[in-house]
């Protein structure tokens, strides 16, 4: 297995995680409802913008995992506002198809209110294909992200996830999270944890 850092537009392997984030995380993520272009193109236009980047977990060229990191997670709105061009089209046709997901974006444009927003970085899609698991390469690829991080001199980050995903919960508290709070939103509830990064 092959690991490594992404801060550049790497189309082929953006699409493959845009892909495996829509597989893995669809039946519990609102974003993937705009379907795999638009999480590749809101993936590129983290990195084009500078405010993340993905460490991968690779085999024969075929991503088998990643994870997504974010410098300020409240200036995630920006990468879609300044290229509505791009994600207008994405959004509207979902709309039109399903006007309920009118009221969730407007919820989502307001995330970061509620997850804390005193702790800007993030830690924002972590994935592993699913015969891959259990291997301890999502645990690897925490430890790529909390690295990165710190050559940045960032010491604190977040996550939030659904509160009954209890495999995800679990993996975060035995990776040395703390429990920070829970919020609603989407009609779910969400857990938030912080790490100190030491």
């Amino acid at each position: 297995m092959e690991y490594k850092i992404i801060y550049h537009d790497e189309s082929d392997f953006l699409k493959q995680a845009a892909q495996l984030h829509y597989e893995s995380l669809s039946y519990r993520s609102f974003i993937t409802s705009f379907g795999e272009n638009f999480l590749y193109q809101l993936y590129k236009g983290i990195l084009q913008t500078h405010i993340g980047f993905f460490a991968c977990a690779i085999q024969d060229n075929q991503l088998k995992g990643f994870i997504l990191g974010c410098f300020n997670s409240s200036k995630l709105i920006l990468v879609v506002v300044k290229r509505l061009y791009i994600f207008f089209p994405l959004i509207i046709s979902r709309i039109i198809k399903n006007p309920a997901l009118m009221i969730k974006l407007y919820e989502t444009l307001r995330y970061t209110n509620r997850s804390d927003e005193r702790i800007r970085s993030e830690l924002l899609v972590i994935a592993v294909k699913e015969n891959y698991r259990s291997r301890g390469i999502g645990t690897f690829l925490l430890k790529l992200l909390e690295d990165e991080f710190k050559k940045y001199e960032i010491v604190i980050y977040k996550v939030t996830v659904h509160k009954d995903m209890h495999r995800s919960n679990d993996f975060y508290v035995k990776t040395g999270m703390k429990f920070l709070k829970t919020f609603y939103l989407s009609n779910l509830h969400w857990n938030v944890y912080v790490k100190n990064i030491e």
